[in-house]
C-alpha cells in the first residue's frame, strides 16, 4: 500500500521568554526566561527537513514569539525555502516595530483568549492582559490579517462560548479552536483543580459546539477532542493504522522544535526518550537523522500509538484528548527495541 501522507508541520519553540506568566503554561514560560534559538542553527535545520522530508508549515510559539528578536527575519528567510507561517501568541506586543516587521512574513495566526476578562486575566496572571488582546485583534483586523483565536476550555469558561463567538466575529477571526486545559507544565501546581473538565463537561460541549456550527456557518469552530467510537472505525486519523508508516510526516505529522534544540515528535512535552535529533548536533550535514529514526525507532513509537488506541477504545471515556493522553502514555514505561 502506498504511502498517504499530507503536509507537516514544524512547531518551532525558539524561546521561553514571555511577557506573562500564565498559570496554565504547558512549558516554562515566564519574563525570567532566558536564552533560546540563533537563526543561524534553525534554517539550515528547516531547509533539511523540507527538502528531504516535506515538511512545509512553519508554527512559531514559545514563550511568546514577538519577544524572539530574531522574529522577523526567521520568517523572511522560511518563507523563501517555501514555508507557510503561522504564530501563537498572546496578541499583547501586536503594536510593536518587530511585531509589525514579523507580520509582513506571517501567513496566519493564532491568538490566546481564556473567557471573558475575568477568567483571562486570572488565568494569565496579568490584570491588563484582556484588554491588550483585544488591542492586538484590533491591529489584525485592521491589518486585514488571517488570525484565529484558540480558547483553553475549563469548568468555568465552556459557557462563556457564545460569547467568545461573538467576539471572534465582531474582530474578524476565522477561526475558534477549542482546547481542554491539560495537566501539564505550570499548569500541574498552579491552576485549581476545579477548573478540569469531566466527561459530563465534554459531552456538555461536544453537544454546544455541534449546535453552535450548525448557526454560525462562517466561522471555522475546532474542537480538539475526538470520540472514541471515531477512532475505533478511523485509527488513522491519529497515526494508528495497522501499517507501519513509511514516512516520517505520516508517522508524526508535528515535528517540534524546543528551546534547547531537541527535535521531538508529536508534541512539546514528549518524553525524551522519543527524542528524534538536536538541531546543534548538525547530524543533517552528510546525514539524514529524521529518516534513520523512522528507520531505527518508528516502530517503537508507532507501537506506542497503537496500545494507546486499544486502551482507549476499550475504556470508559467516550470523548479523548488524544495528544494529552499520546504524551501521558509516552511518559509511562514502554518498551523500546532500537532495533534495526
Amino acid at each position: 500500500m502506498p504511502c498517504t501522507t499530507g503536509y507537516g508541520i514544524v512547531h518551532l519553540h525558539p524561546t521561553l521568554r514571555c511577557n506573562l506568566r500564565c498559570r496554565h503554561c504547558y512549558s516554562a514560560s515566564s519574563p525570567g526566561a532566558k536564552g533560546g534559538l540563533s537563526s543561524a542553527r534553525i534554517l539550515p535545520y528547516l531547509d533539511y527537513l523540507q527538502r528531504e522530508h516535506g515538511y512545509r508549515v512553519l508554527s512559531v510559539s514559545g514563550g511568546e514569539p514577538f519577544l524572539y528578536r530574531e522574529l522577523p527575519e526567521l520568517l523572511a528567510a522560511a518563507h523563501d525555502l517555501g514555508y507557510h507561517n503561522q504564530l501563537v501568541s498572546n496578541g499583547m506586543l501586536l503594536k510593536s516595530r518587530r511585531a509589525q516587521r514579523a507580520l509582513d512574513h506571517t501567513d496566519s495566526l493564532a491568538i490566546s483568549i481564556d473567557g471573558d476578562r475575568e477568567l483571562h486575566n486570572a488565568l494569565r496572571d496579568s490584570p491588563d492582559a484582556y484588554d491588550r488582546t483585544l488591542e492586538g485583534l484590533a491591529v489584525l483586523r485592521d491589518r486585514g490579517a488571517n488570525f484565529g483565536l484558540i480558547h483553553t476550555l475549563t469548568k468555568r469558561s465552556w459557557r462563556q462560548l457564545p460569547a467568545l463567538i461573538r467576539l471572534a466575529r465582531n474582530y474578524g477571526a476565522g477561526l475558534l479552536q477549542l482546547h481542554t486545559l491539560e495537566a501539564a507544565g505550570r499548569a500541574v501546581t498552579e491552576v485549581d483543580p476545579d477548573l478540569y473538565l469531566d466527561q459530563d463537561d465534554l459531552h456538555r460541549v461536544f453537544l454546544l459546539v455541534t449546535i453552535i456550527r450548525r448557526t454560525n456557518p462562517g466561522l471555522q469552530l475546532q474542537l480538539d477532542l475526538i470520540h472514541r467510537d471515531y477512532l475505533e472505525q478511523h485509527p488513522e486519523a491519529v497515526r494508528a493504522g495497522p501499517r507501519l508508516p513509511c514516512t516520517m510526516r505520516e508517522l508524526s505529522r508535528e515535528l517540534i522544535i524546543t528551546e534547547t534544540g531537541d527535535v521531538l515528535p508529536i508534541a512539546y512535552g514528549f518524553d525524551a526518550r522519543f527524542r528524534i535529533d538536536n538541531i546543534h548536533e548538525l547530524n543533517y550535514l552528510g546525514g539524514d537523522p529524521v529518516g534513520d529514526y523512522l528507520r531505527l525507532r518508528g516502530r517503537d513509537l508507532h507501537t506506542l500509538v497503537r496500545d494507546l488506541l486499544e486502551e482507549v477504545t476499550n475504556g470508559p471515556d467516550e470523548l479523548i484528548n488524544w495528544s494529552e493522553r499520546l504524551i501521558h502514555a509516552a511518559g509511562a514505561p514502554h518498551r523500546i527495541s532500537y532495533s534495526a
